[in-house]
């Protein structure tokens, strides 16, 4: 069970699997209350598997795919997917936002 945040050129598509919905609740609003603070748009959409998400946001161009699953609810880690080397980055949730930017900065 995992949740997907996918950047774009707009800001953020949060992706949730709907049955981890409640359980990462908490953190999604923190998450929220950041980008917001941040001035980053985010949409949210419902989950296909995880594989398949990353597959359409490589194609799309999305630089970073952030995954938010059991351990993110337990110790507040999260993935973060880069499209180019395919590596999932483990991170403090509260890190992500600053980590974005930064990376982003160097693909532009």
């Amino acid at each position: 069970r995992e949740a997907v945040v996918s950047t774009q050129s707009t800001g953020l598509v949060i992706i949730v699997d709907p049955t981890m919905q409640k359980d990462v609740q908490k953190i999604l609003d923190e998450l929220l209350t950041i980008f917001q603070r941040e001035n980053i748009r985010f949409d949210f959409s419902d989950c296909s598997p995880i594989d398949l998400i990353c597959k359409e946001n490589d194609l799309k161009g999305i630089p970073f795919s952030i995954i938010l699953s059991d351990s993110t609810v337990t110790d507040g880690v999260l993935g973060v997917r880069d499209r180019n080397t395919h590596f999932i980055e483990p991170m403090n949730f509260k890190n992500v936002v600053q980590y974005i930017k930064l990376n982003l900065c160097f693909q532009a």
